[in-house]
């Protein structure tokens, strides 16, 4: 299939793309590198576009305000309007935000050239208005934070380790894992929080899962069937949802996944790899493995999927969406050619065979 011709839309950021996000009712908001926010409505109107003081790095949004990240800052601004409410200075970077209970929750991190280090980090709490309602420090670096239905959860760098539960107040309860090793990724799966390590162990709160020798965890995601599937450093490993083993991909870095649509039925996976000057989108079925299609671009930056849609970012500053209901529909039309041209194909044939 042609992944291009199967495009949904094409728009351009301007810069190349640093962070996406779309929610499920389509909407796209996309940041750059250098500054530049914009947000398309879900039928691909360009509804603003606003300068932020640096690269983007985290974009969540509410029915009233997207919150970013940019450079040393965290920014509010109207999802309406795009115009900027506030924004705060963070102590060093900003490295992600989260919204928990009517709160913004955001990590920060200096980094030391010399010590070659993170000499401090911290968690901050804003109400929707911008009031700072509480800063935490800490020697540990948050990789991760995510939120359940209680409070929320970072994941701890050394040398603490294992994770912190913080409570409204700001109070942080420390929490040991299964796995004596940093926390490189969290995120709440099903109701279950999910954590990866720096030396491959996934872990939940009351056991290990699995350990990929030898490789540091990026990401796992879970698909409409709760298999897992476990991005590490050079291979992509998937799970059912009694833990043995699926498929895997060996030898294989990616700079950005995500769980798509159904295609054909099955829940597709996009995952984008970069040859060093070009990127290449695959798009592989959840419960196989199997490939259903390919495309090269721009190398690709970030990726973001819906219910029924599925956005790309690129350092070209395109943004490519893909919709089920045409790409489905596309991939048919593909079979049903692909099926005429085999039956023209032994039709000449046997026509062939008869003038003999």
């Amino acid at each position: 299939m042609n992944m291009a011709s199967a495009c949904w839309m094409t728009r351009l950021l301007g810069e190349p793309v640093s962070s996406l996000s779309i929610d499920e009712s389509n909407d796209i908001i996309a940041g750059g590198w250098n500054g530049m926010l914009s947000y398309w409505d879900c039928d691909g109107e360009n509804s603003w576009s606003t300068n932020l003081p640096d690269r983007i790095g985290c974009i969540v949004s509410n029915e009233k305000f997207v919150f970013a990240t940019a450079g040393l800052h965290i920014v509010a601004l109207s999802r309406h309007s795009g115009e900027l409410i506030w924004q705060f200075a963070l102590e060093g970077s900003a490295d992600e935000v989260i919204i928990h209970e009517d709160r913004v929750y955001a990590t920060s991190s200096v980094y030391d050239i010399e010590h070659n280090d993170f000499i401090d980090s911290a968690v901050w709490c804003f109400t929707f208005d911008g009031n700072n309602l509480w800063t935490k420090h800490m020697d540990e670096r948050p990789w991760t934070i995510f939120s359940d239905s209680n409070a929320v959860i970072i994941g701890l760098g050394r040398p603490k380790m294992g994770i912190a539960i913080i409570n409204q107040e700001g109070e942080l309860n420390y929490q040991q894992l299964t796995s004596n090793s940093p926390v490189t990724f969290g995120k709440l799966i099903g109701s279950k929080p999910i954590f990866g390590h720096a030396n491959g162990d996934v872990s939940s709160t009351v056991d290990n899962i699995i350990n990929i020798e030898g490789e540091s965890i990026d990401e796992v995601l879970s698909d409409n069937h709760e298999n897992l599937i476990i991005i590490a450093e050079h291979s992509i490993n998937s799970l059912s949802n009694d833990n043995s083993s699926l498929w895997s991909m060996k030898n294989i870095q990616t700079s950005s996944q995500a769980i798509g649509f159904e295609i054909n039925n099955i829940q597709s996976f996009w995952v984008a790899q970069s040859d060093g000057l070009n990127g290449l989108l695959k798009v592989i079925y959840c419960d196989s493995g199997q490939q259903v299609a390919t495309m090269t671009c721009s190398k690709i930056s970030n990726i973001a999927a819906s219910n029924n849609r599925v956005v790309v970012g690129n350092e070209a500053g395109e943004i490519l969406v893909w919709d089920a209901e045409m790409l489905n529909r596309r991939l048919d039309k593909d079979i049903d050619v692909a099926q005429d041209d085999h039956k023209k194909a032994m039709r000449d044939r046997i026509k062939a065979l008869k003038k003999r």
